[in-house]
This record gives structure tokens, sequence and C-alpha cells, in this order.
């Protein structure tokens, strides 16, 4: 009877396998990181993640208007609740100075719930970059050319 031997024949040796693994590895983190951060960009730019008391629909950008001054104000339609929101969200976040429109500040009169949510959205919009989707304020903002200081009360 007649035996023989086949030799195994290997395409990579150990060093070259080591290599490889590494090399796929570090393609596969590649591709998470890059997969991770396209979802943190659509949660946060697709408007899913949403400021606490700012509702549950997505920012919509609102059209540019040409260059110049430019004031976040809120809409006709807001309601004193979103008003308040807005102002309570604002005001919490540290960015902007509310003791304007606390009793005795400049912007405190006329001491109405939409003039101080002027101050604030505005102030907001200003402060964060002058961004569309800084004046959304789930749909309650409005950027406008008009500018809306009063009084002692400069925006």
């Amino acid at each position: 009877m007649c035996e023989f031997y086949v030799k195994p024949v290997y395409f990579f040796d150990a060093e070259m396998e080591i290599i490889l693994f590494v090399f796929i590895f570090l393609m596969e983190l590649l591709f998470m990181f890059s997969f991770l951060m396209g979802y943190v960009k659509l949660l946060i730019c697709g408007g899913l993640i949403q400021a606490p008391g700012q509702g549950s629909s997505p920012a919509t950008p609102t059209p540019a208007l040409p260059a110049g001054k430019q004031w976040c104000v809120p809409t006709q339609t807001a309601t004193d609740a979103q008003l308040q929101a807005n102002i309570n969200y604002v005001c919490s976040q540290g960015t902007v100075d509310c003791k304007p429109i606390q009793a005795g500040g400049a912007c405190f009169n006329p001491n109405s719930l939409k003039a101080h949510a002027v101050y604030a959205m505005n102030a907001y919009y200003q402060k964060s970059g002058r961004h569309a989707f800084n004046c959304d304020f789930s749909k309650t903002g409005v950027i406008t050319s008009a500018d809306p200081s009063h009084d002692t009360c400069k925006m």
C-alpha cells in the first residue's frame, strides 16, 4: 500500500496573518465610527433630538434673509404656553443672561410674556451663532429684519 503525506499550503505566514487581522479590525472600527457619526448627525441635525420643552417635531430651516441685521422673534400664532417653554429653555441653558427680563431689568417692561420671549429667543439666536435652526423653537420662532428693540431694551 502506498501512503503519502500532503503538506498543507498556507497563503499567509503568521506575521502576515496578524497584519491582516489588525487591518480588518481597524477597517471595522472606522466603519462603525463613520456609521455612528452619521447617526449622531441625523439625530442632532435632523431634529430627532429636541431640547427640553421644545416639542417633538423636527426643526425646519427658515429661509435665509439678505445680509444685515437679523433678529429672532415669536410667531404670531405662538401660544403663551409655548412662549413660556421657550423662555424656560433659553434661561436654563446658561448661555443667555436672562436678568434683563427680570423685575428692574432693561427689558422687563413691557411686562408681558411675548415681550420677554422676544428678548430670550433673540438672545439665544444671537449667542448660538445666528443659524436659522436656532430660531425654530418648535416652529414658534421666526427670523425678521425688523429690530424689536424698544425703549431701554436694545437687542
